[in-house]
C-alpha cells in the first residue's frame, strides 16, 4: 500500500482510503470498474478547473488604447488610464488568466492511479522526445556553423596570399625609398655624434665645467680636473659620463644594424 499527499491539509493518507481521515477531503469516486483510488489530476492539482494565461495583458493590465501605453496623449496626460498607460483587461476581466473545465479529469479534479501514471508516462516520453530533438537540431547548427567558419579561414587564407604577394611587389618597388631611410638615420646618428664630440672639446679648450659648462678655476685648471672640485658637479659628471658611455654603445649597436652595406644600392 503507497502512500500519497492530501491536496487539502498536505497529510500523507492510504492511497485506498476513499477520503481523506485528517480532513474529509475526497480521494475516490464511483467508476464503471467499482470504487477505486484516485490522485489529484496533473493538469489542475485536484480543482477541476485550469487556468490559461491571458495573451492580451500582463497580471490583467494592459496597454491604454488611447495613449498606447504612454500615459500621455498630445502632451497632456491620458485621462482614460490616469497617466499610468496600463488599463484593467477586458478579454479576461482583469484575472490575467481564463478558467476552464478540465478536460483530463473531466472536470471532477481526481483521476485513477492507472490513469495518473500514463499520463506521466506519456509527458515523459514527449520530453525525451523534444529533448531529442532539440539536441539534434543544436548538433545540425554546430556542423553548419562549423562549415561557415572553415569556408570563411579558407576564403582569409587565400585573401592573405594575395596581400602577401601585393606586399613583396610594393617591397621591391620601394627598396631604393627604404634604403634611403636607412642612410638618412644613419647620416643624422654620425651628426649627433660629432656635435656631442665638438661640444665637449670646446668645453675642454675653454676650461669649461663638463657638467655645468661654467668656466675652471685656476687650480683645478692647473690639476687637469674635467669638473669643478665641487660634489654636485662630480656626482653629475659621474651620471653624465655614464649616460654618454651608453650613449655611444648604442650608437655603434644602430651603425653595424642600420649602415647600408655594400651593393644594396645597386
Amino acid at each position: 500500500m503507497a502512500l500519497i499527499t492530501c491536496t487539502e491539509c498536505s497529510k500523507e493518507v492510504s492511497e485506498f482510503a476513499p477520503s481523506c481521515p485528517h480532513c474529509g477531503f475526497p480521494l475516490a469516486a464511483i467508476t464503471k470498474e467499482g470504487k477505486v483510488a484516485l490522485r489529484n489530476c496533473p493538469d489542475c492539482g485536484g480543482s477541476g478547473t485550469t487556468k490559461d494565461e491571458c495573451s492580451n495583458c500582463v497580471n490583467g493590465l494592459a496597454d491604454c488604447i488611447y495613449c498606447r501605453g504612454y500615459g500621455r496623449r498630445f502632451e497632456e496626460k491620458c485621462t482614460y488610464c490616469g497617466g499610468s498607460g496600463r488599463v484593467r483587461c477586458d478579454s479576461c476581466g482583469g484575472q490575467g488568466y481564463f478558467r476552464g473545465e478540465c478536460q483530463t479529469c473531466d472536470h471532477s479534479g481526481q483521476i485513477t492511479i492507472r490513469e495518473y501514471e500514463e499520463i506521466i508516462e506519456y509527458r515523459r516520453g514527449l520530453e525525451e522526445a523534444n529533448e531529442k530533438a532539440n539536441q539534434e537540431r543544436l548538433r545540425e547548427t554546430q556542423a553548419r556553423e562549423q562549415v561557415d567558419a572553415a569556408q570563411k579561414l579558407s576564403a582569409l587564407k587565400e585573401r592573405l596570399i594575395e596581400l602577401n604577394g601585393t606586399l613583396l611587389h610594393i617591397g621591391l618597388a620601394q627598396d631604393g625609398l627604404i634604403l634611403s631611410d636607412a642612410a638618412y638615420a644613419v647620416d643624422r646618428a654620425k651628426i649627433m655624434k660629432i656635435y656631442g664630440e665638438q661640444l665637449q672639446a670646446l668645453r675642454v679648450h675653454r676650461f669649461q665645467c663638463q657638467f655645468c659648462g661654467e668656466p675652471l678655476e685656476r687650480k683645478e685648471r692647473l690639476r687637469r680636473l674635467q669638473v669643478h672640485d665641487k660634489q654636485d658637479c662630480k656626482e653629475g659628471w659621474d651620471r653624465v659620463s655614464k649616460q654618454i658611455a651608453e650613449n655611444n654603445s648604442g650608437y655603434e649597436k644602430f651603425m653595424r644594424e642600420n649602415a647600408p652595406r655594400i651593393g644594396d644600392e645597386g
